[in-house]
């Protein structure tokens, strides 16, 4: 076939009948399994479908960044818990580790860009009952990102992972995880978009989206508070609140979380020295960079390399022993 199977769709992906054996102690009970395998990468799908919704566990190994089409029923809407790794829609939207994202009722597949390495995602389709009780949150034609989900969210997830039930235990159990998931996020999601709605009532509000923007699109620059405030009109203090006020969290965290993501695309997707990429991303030394990364990541730059390199060629070969093997 030319396309993935279930919720993701990529070209030039092939079906396997199998799933890589390193990965079945992984699956969780009674899920149904695809598994495709494409020139970049493979993507396994387990899928439980329910009365209320369809749960979708996405695990995508690649070795460069990939589209793929995220095909939703044109009615429904959904939420997409990214678990490991990064990806993107058009925009763009950034999905982080830990993070949630609404998926409104969308007329065209919304494109899903992922980067290069490991990357597991949840995507939990509301059906129509669901969608239309869900009717009063306001949201986009386009996917929406709604921030980090909450402790609460992380050990539903966790429960979801690890549960060791069978039969009809886990089938009641699971629905109650995943419908409690559901609800629970999406309490989450309104009481962001009511903050976000304060927020963009801000008096500087349209001043901080453009420092946002250039942050992201300078990342290799001198970012100091002192010169991006004078470069668009704002005291450091103004700057510095105002930030914080919108968006939750530092000026400071913001730029070195965004040093350390671009950091870590460029180590899987280039071969490029460690210190060009301290400097790429704005680091004056790699020992500085290498002590940040480590601090955030708990490695090196060096073994987060090695390591997202072993297990994409782990992954394919173990692929290519069941390839030929049926």
């Amino acid at each position: 076939m030319s396309v993935t199977p279930g919720i993701l769709q990529g070209d030039h992906f092939d079906y396997l009948p199998d799933v890589p054996a390193d990965f079945r102690p992984f699956l969780l009970h009674d899920a149904q399994t695809m598994c495709a395998e494409g020139p970049y990468g493979n993507v396994i799908l387990q899928y439980f479908r329910d009365q209320h919704y369809t749960a979708w566990i996405c695990d995508i190994h690649v070795e460069r960044s990939i589209p793929l089409r995220v095909a939703l029923p044109a009615s429904s809407m959904a939420l997409l818990f990214t678990l490991t790794g990064n990806a993107s829609f058009p925009g763009p939207l950034q999905l982080y580790e830990k993070s949630y994202t609404l998926l409104p009722p969308c007329q065209e597949a919304p494109v899903l860009k992922v980067e290069a390495g490991y990357c597991r995602m949840l995507f939990l389709l509301f059906n129509p009952l669901l969608t239309s009780l869900l009717g009063n949150i306001s949201y986009a034609a386009s996917p929406v990102q709604t921030g980090r989900y909450s402790e609460s969210c992380q050990r539903l997830i966790s429960s979801i992972h690890d549960n060791r039930d069978k039969g009809d235990i886990w089938r009641f159990k699971r629905q109650l995880l995943f419908l409690d998931l559901l609800f629970t996020s999406m309490e989450e999601i309104t009481n962001t978009d009511r903050e976000e709605k304060r927020s963009s009532q801000h008096r500087d509000y349209e001043t901080l989206e453009k420092v946002k923007a250039y942050i992201h699109d300078n990342i290799g620059k001198k970012l100091s508070i002192q010169l991006l405030a004078g470069r668009f009109g704002l005291s450091p203090t103004q700057l510095r609140r105002g930030y914080k006020q919108v968006y939750k969290l530092h000026l400071a965290s913001y730029i070195r979380n965004e040093r350390l993501s671009q950091a870590r695309a460029l180590l899987h997707q280039t071969e490029m020295p460690v210190h060009e990429i301290a400097w790429e991303v704005g680091y004056e030394s790699a020992a500085g960079f290498t002590r940040i990364f480590n601090m955030q990541f708990k490695q090196s730059p060096s073994d987060y390399r090695r390591s997202c390199r072993q297990s994409c060629c782990h992954f394919r070969k173990e692929i290519f022993h069941i390839g030929s093997a049926i």
